[in-house]
C-alpha cells in the first residue's frame, strides 16, 4: 500500500488529476480531512467533477477547513456547468436553505426541475415536494403526486414513503389504504425508517391492514432504534398509556428523552410531563420547566400551556403571572383550548391584564367551540349573568348542557339551577334533581345541599 501511495503522490505532485483525486480519497479513508481537501481542491481545479462535488460538501460541513458555504455554492455551479446533473440538484438545495447564496425558492425549483428532466431521482422527488408545499411554485397536490409516483417507480425510497402518505391521506389522489401500505413496505425494504414508523401507525389504527398493536410496536421499535424521532416519540406514548405493551413509565422516559435530545418538541413535552408528575423519574419541576421551555420555544402549544402553569404556580421557576399570561396567549392563539379558557379567566379576573368581560367571553367562546368543558361552562355563566355578552338564558343552558354532558361538575350544578328556577327553560324539578345528583356524585357540596332542600319539599 505504501508503495502504491508513493507512486500516486509522485503523479499527483506532477499534476495528474486522477492521482490527486485518488489521494483525496486515500486521506479521506484515514479521516485526515485536511490533506484530503488539499488534494480534492487540486483535482477540482483541474476539472474533476467528483472532486468538485466532494469539495463543495467539505466546505458546507467544515470538513478539513472552515465552513464556507459561498465556496461550496461556487463549486456546485462549476460542476453543473460541466454538465453534472446532480450538481443542479445541489444548487437547488443551497437556494432553498440560503446556503452560500440568497434564499430563492423559485430559482431552487428551476434547478430541481432541470435536474429532474435529466432523470435524477432525488430531484424528481424534490419537484414533487415543491408542488406539495407550494415552494417556489404554485401548490398543486396532483402534480406533487405525479412527481412522487415517478420517483417512487424509479426506486427512490423517500418518494415511496411520501407516495404512501399521499394514498393514506388522499393527497392528490383518491384515498387507498391498501396502496399506502404497499408503498410503505417498498420504502421499508430499502431501509426507510420513517416508512417503518408510518407502517407502525397503519397497524396501530388498522389503516389498510388488520389492527394489531403488537405489530405496530415492533415497527416503532425498529424505527426508533435506528434514530427515527417520530417512532421514538410514539414508542414513549405507547409505554405511557400501555398501548401494545405493558405500561412502563421508565421506558416512556427513555424513549421520550431520545426524541427530546433530537430537539423534537413532542418528545420534550412528554419528558416534561414525566418530570412534572414523577412518571418513571423522581419529580423535578426544574427539569420539567427545562423541557417544557424547549418545546414551547418551538411553538408546541401543549408545552406552552404547561409552561404557563409552572409560571403561574411558581413550580421549577420563580412565580411570574405576566410570563404565565404570555405563554397562555401563545398557546391560545394556536387554538389550544385549555389555554383559551385560562386566558378567559385572566380577562374575567383582571389577572396580568386589564379586566375585560367582553374579551373573557370571547376567549371562553373559542375554548367552548373547541369542545373544552370548562370553557363551555364559563361561556354559559357569561350568558346567564350577562358577563361581556347580552344576557341570554337559552344560550346559557345550551352551553351548560354541553359542558355537563362532559361531566363538568360546575356545569351540572348550573344546569340543575336553571331547571329549578326556570332559567332559559320551563321549571322541571325532576331534571333539576337529576343534574344536582350528578354534581353531588362528584362531590359538589352545594349540590348536596340543594338536593336535601328539594327532597324535603
Amino acid at each position: 500500500m505504501e508503495e502504491k501511495y508513493e507512486e500516486m503522490l509522485i503523479l499527483a505532485e506532477q499534476g495528474d488529476m486522477n492521482a490527486q483525486d485518488g489521494l483525496g480519497r486515500y486521506y479521506e479513508s484515514l479521516k485526515d480531512y485536511q490533506n484530503a481537501i488539499k488534494w480534492y481542491r487540486k483535482a477540482a481545479e483541474q476539472g474533476s467533477i467528483m472532486a468538485q462535488i466532494i469539495l463543495a460538501s467539505y466546505c458546507i460541513e467544515g470538513k478539513g477547513t472552515e465552513k464556507n458555504e459561498k465556496e461550496a455554492f461556487e463549486w456546485y455551479r462549476i460542476a453543473a456547468q460541466n454538465g453534472f446533473i446532480p450538481a443542479l440538484f445541489f444548487l437547488g438545495k443551497c437556494l432553498v436553505c440560503g446556503k452560500g447564496v440568497r434564499q430563492d425558492e423559485e430559482a431552487a425549483f428551476r434547478f430541481f426541475y432541470k435536474a429532474a428532466q435529466g432523470g435524477y431521482l432525488p430531484a424528481i422527488y424534490m419537484v414533487g415536494k415543491c408542488f406539495l408545499l407550494g415552494m417556489g411554485v404554485e401548490k398543486n397536490e396532483k402534480s406533487a403526486f405525479f412527481w412522487y409516483e415517478k420517483a417512487a417507480n424509479g426506486g427512490y425510497a423517500e418518494a415511496q414513503q411520501e407516495l404512501a402518505f399521499c394514498y393514506q391521506d388522499g393527497i392528490g389522489v383518491e384515498k387507498d389504504s391498501g396502496k399506502a401500505v404497499e408503498w410503505y413496505k417498498k420504502a421499508v425494504s430499502q431501509g426507510n425508517i420513517l416508512a417503518e414508523y408510518n407502517l407502525g401507525i397503519c397497524y396501530l389504527n388498522g389503516i389498510g391492514v388488520e389492527e394489531d398493536a403488537k405489530k405496530a410496536i415492533a415497527w416503532f421499535q425498529d424505527s426508533a432504534e435506528q434514530g427515527e424521532v417520530w417512532a421514538q416519540y410514539q414508542l414513549s406514548v405507547c409505554y405511557f398509556y400501555g398501548v401494545g405493551v405493558e405500561k412502563d413509565y421508565e421506558k416512556t422516559v427513555e424513549w421520550s428523552r431520545k426524541a427530546a435530545e433530537q430537539d423534537f418538541p413532542a418528545g420534550q413535552y412528554i419528558l416534561g410531563i414525566c418530570y412534572n408528575d414523577g412518571y418513571g423519574v423522581e419529580q423535578n419541576y426544574e427539569e420539567a420547566f427545562r423541557w417544557y421551555e424547549k418545546a414551547a420555544e418551538q411553538d408546541f402549544p401543549n408545552a406552552q400551556h404547561s409552561l404557563a402553569v409552572l409560571y403561574e404556580e411558581g413550580n421549577g421557576v420563580e412565580r411570574d403571572i405576566q410570563k404565565a399570561e404570555v405563554w397562555y396567549r401563545k398557546a391560545a392563539e394556536q387554538d389550544f383550548s385549555d389555554a383559551q379558557y385560562m386566558l378567559g379567566v385572566y380577562y374575567e379576573r383582571g389577572i396580568a391584564v386589564e379586566q375585560d368581560f367582553a374579551k373573557a367571553a370571547e376567549w371562553y367562546e373559542k375554548a367552548a367551540e373547541n369542545g373544552d368543558a370548562h370553557g363551555q361552562n364559563a361561556l354559559g355563566r357569561c350568558y346567564e349573568n350577562g358577563l361581556g355578552v347580552e344576557q341570554d338564558y337559552r344560550k346559557a343552558i345550551e352551553w351548560y348542557e354541553k359542558a355537563a354532558e362532559q361531566d363538568c361538575c360546575e356545569a351540572q350544578f348550573h344546569l340543575g339551577s336553571c331547571y329549578e328556577n326556570g332559567y332559559g327553560t320551563e321549571k322541571d324539578l325532576s331534571k333539576a334533581i337529576e343534574w344536582y345528583e350528578k354534581a353531588a356524585e362528584q362531590g359538589d357540596e352545594e349540590a348536596l345541599e340543594k338536593l336535601k332542600t328539594l327532597k324535603r319539599e
